[in-house]
């Protein structure tokens, strides 16, 4: 043994520009493997740090264009409430619209815009883990003109100061702040600034579901011992009838397929 580490000692010295060049592509190739590992872990993270990603699925509807199948992550707008009323093995179900960049108005005159929102319903926060850091959880977008900031745009508008209901005016409509969540990590498929309640758009004065037609992502939360491909089947049936009604007159018809949220991040065409 002593006799082997001396002629590998001699072998070093005598051949160290020999050595020194092994050492360092060695090094360059383990650099080079533990960050493709790194990459792939995190893009196998994307959305697993919910509780219940197994059982969450985005509902996928597909139609012919021009002679082609095209798929998109968003539905008719009253599908996920049906959906969920209708099918038995659905525990929640939440329809998402999105307001882009609007621009937000304070009492003092300050402006801040660029700032990435969505309509959610109240189920949101039931199927998604996102922490909160202020607002109860079940109750923060019940109300009509609710608005829950991430913690970068509460620090950004209200500095140190606690934003807990504290008003924003955000496209001439008074808000009012009813929690404040953690900024979203970087391994998921969402990216937002602040989520609005669905309500303050679909209420007896102003129904956006009536008017933008198929717009809405829709997010199913199914129960335990549901089967995946039996929802599948009924909300497909669904979509169908309920594209029918809406659409009959212009032969528009509509399937959908549930998408698992373990998949959106990698196997999607789509975001």
């Amino acid at each position: 043994m002593l006799h082997s580490l001396k002629v590998t000692l001699r072998f070093l010295k005598r051949y160290s520009g020999f050595t020194l060049i092994n050492l360092f592509g060695l090094s360059v190739g383990m650099a080079v493997c533990f960050m493709i590992l790194n990459y792939v872990i995190h893009e196998l993270s994307f959305d697993q740090f919910h509780g219940k990603e197994d059982r969450i699925y985005r509902v996928v509807v597909k139609t012919q264009s021009g002679g082609r199948e095209i798929s998109a992550p968003f539905t008719i707008g009253n599908l996920s409430t049906e959906s969920h009323r209708q099918i038995a093995g659905i525990e929640e179900s939440v329809r998402l619209y999105s307001f882009g960049g609007w621009e937000i108005k304070m009492k003092d005159g300050r402006k801040f815009t660029d700032n990435i929102g969505i309509y959610a319903d109240s189920s949101f926060f039931q199927i998604f883990d996102y922490r909160l850091v202020s607002g109860i959880r079940n109750k923060i977008l019940d109300d009509p003109n609710s608005v829950v900031l991430t913690e970068s745009v509460a620090r950004k508008i209200f500095g140190e100061e606690d934003p807990y209901m504290k008003t924003l005016v955000m496209d001439g409509n008074h808000f009012t702040v009813t929690g404040v969540m953690q900024d979203l990590p970087v391994n998921t498929h969402f990216r937002f600034d602040m989520i609005a309640s669905f309500s303050t758009i679909c209420n007896p004065d102003y129904d956006i579901t009536t008017r933008d037609g198929v717009s809405f992502p829709t997010y199913v939360l199914l129960a335990k011992n549901a089967h995946p491909g039996c929802i599948a089947h009924r909300i497909d049936s669904l979509t169908r009838s309920m594209a029918s009604e809406l659409f009959g007159d212009y032969s528009f018809e509509l399937d959908s397929w549930l998408q698992p949220l373990d998949d959106i991040h990698l196997k999607s065409g789509f975001t």
